[in-house]
């Protein structure tokens, strides 16, 4: 069984903690950094049925994609509720590339990714 390593002090850890920011600040040493994303981009309720509309699916195919209820989606298309964080970094991607997701989802040939009605729709409709 492996020995358990000891903590060592808050002023131990402290001290190296200064000392790298000082070797960093010299040129000396490399740190790792992370950047962190932007939060996803706001969505309008016109914006969310223009989005099901260029996926030419109903509101239930679309609530399943984004695996949310029928519900939820209605309110969102109403203006009742917003989307949470999540749900608008998926959105996001859906926007971005719709014929993906539906691949991914399975309605692959099934849909038919910008036509409505037998019409084309337009993509700056979401984006807007």
């Amino acid at each position: 069984m492996p020995k358990a390593r000891k903590r060592q002090s808050l002023f131990v850890r402290t001290m190296r903690g200064l000392e790298e920011g000082l070797a960093f600040c010299k040129g000396e040493i490399e740190l790792r950094t992370t950047v962190i994303p932007d939060s996803p981009p706001p969505v309008t309720p016109e914006q969310i049925v223009a989005l099901r509309k260029v996926m030419n699916v109903t509101q239930i195919v679309m609530a399943h994609v984004l695996s949310v209820s029928p519900r939820t989606l209605q309110s969102w298309e109403n203006g009742t509720r917003t989307p949470s964080q999540t749900s608008l970094r998926l959105l996001q991607i859906v926007r971005q590339h719709p014929e993906i997701v539906a691949q991914v989802v399975g309605l692959g040939e099934k849909t038919k990714i910008g036509k409505s009605n037998g019409r084309a729709s337009s993509r700056n409709q979401l984006t807007s």
